[in-house]
């Protein structure tokens, strides 16, 4: 009887062992699914044009660009028309243009909360306003680049931009000081700006 006792209480210390050496941190994932996925105000193309890779490649270089890791899932949509590709400025205007329906992304959160000067910068990627991409002058052709970049990050609670960088040919804009929309390839804006605290 002792012995059984013995027996039954060393087993429950081992296995409690065990569940502490084999216990990972928990983690999970932050999605976002995109469907008609856009580039440059068009469809994006399936494809690339330089390396012809297609599907869960370009999926993936497109959840990089909207800053999660990778695409976990990707459904094709044909006979598109008109589509972009994502490694080109070059377009695809044929009926035999296919693009995306859906792309799923994701990245691993951590359980562990940030500690508070972790949020000083945060990367808004392809910033917008009201749905446009932002222009890269405060008006039409006047106070360009960094005036801009300070505007937006002031408008949305933060002290400065710490860094940006400009896109070309974006296809439609809008101005943050008079609102002005542009649309066409002379419409430049931002790739990413970083705003501090």
């Amino acid at each position: 009887m002792i012995f059984k006792q013995y027996f039954t209480a060393w087993s429950i210390g081992l296995l409690f062992l065990s569940s502490l050496v084999h216990a990972k941190e928990p983690s999970s994932q932050a999605f976002r699914s995109f469907w008609h996925p856009m580039y440059h105000n068009q469809r994006l193309n399936y494809c690339t044009l330089k390396t012809n890779e297609c599907g869960k490649k370009v999926a993936d270089a497109y959840c990089q660009l909207m800053g999660y890791q990778a695409a976990t899932k990707n459904l094709i949509a044909y006979h598109l028309n008109s589509t972009q590709f994502i490694d080109s400025p070059t377009t695809c205007k044929k009926e035999t243009c296919h693009g995306f329906e859906l792309i799923n992304c994701a990245m691993s959160l951590s359980h562990k909360p940030p500690k508070p000067y972790h949020y000083t910068q945060k990367r808004f990627v392809y910033p917008r306003i009201n749905h446009y991409r932002i222009d890269w002058c405060y008006e039409k052709n006047k106070a360009c680049g960094a005036p801009v970049a300070h505007s937006f990050c002031q408008q949305i609670g933060y002290m400065r931009a710490d860094s940006f960088k400009k896109e070309s040919q974006i296809g439609l804009t809008q101005t943050l000081g008079s609102q002005a929309r542009c649309s066409g390839n002379q419409c430049h804006g931002f790739q990413f700006i970083v705003c501090s605290r």
